[in-house]
């Protein structure tokens, strides 16, 4: 017979005296489940600290799913690193393609200048460049479209100090 708990939100973490306890009741005949309904905790919660092969296998597990992540953000790197070097020796090659490609960066240059010429910042403002760390204050009363230090296309919006009498704040978009 199963028996249903309601759900009281996260449950307190596990105490050594806890832990502790939990033997206690293990070494008096409970089952794993009897002594989870008890103390009021999860059946895995009790397995985990009482079975050292349960707490080793979660670990394993836990272990191989990080791998698994680094493996595929591998993928993705080299993949990208693949894409670049397709891109780059068709822009060599084909006039077609180079056109387009031109045609295509001229487009979201533009883009991303609209965008920054509608963010208004104030005369005193001081912008930081996400890529090189570098702060400048521009002559416009907006958000330049090129970093003037590293000359990168400003695609992640700069940090913005501002200069008040209370002193520096920076608001991050």
């Amino acid at each position: 017979m199963r028996r249903w708990r309601i759900w009281k939100g996260y449950q307190k973490k596990v105490t050594p005296e806890l832990i502790e306890r939990m033997r206690e009741l293990r070494m008096q005949g409970l089952t794993y489940r009897e002594i989870a309904h008890q103390l009021d905790l999860s059946f895995t919660t009790v397995m985990y600290h009482l079975i050292p092969e349960y707490r080793q296998r979660k670990i394993k597990k836990q272990v191989q799913r990080e791998r698994k992540k680094l493996k595929n953000l591998n993928y993705l790197k080299r993949r990208r690193t693949y894409n670049l070097r397709y891109i780059r020796e068709r822009y060599k090659s084909d006039t077609e393609f180079k056109e387009k490609f031109l045609s295509r960066s001229a487009k979201y240059q533009r883009k991303i200048k609209i965008r920054n010429q509608a963010i208004k910042i104030s005369k005193g403002a001081v912008l930081v460049c996400k890529y090189c760390s570098k702060a400048w204050s521009p002559h416009v009363p907006y958000v330049p479209t090129y970093c003037p230090s590293c000359g990168r296309l400003i695609v992640k919006l700069p940090d913005i100090v501002t200069r008040g009498e209370k002193g520096d704040r920076i608001h991050s978009n």
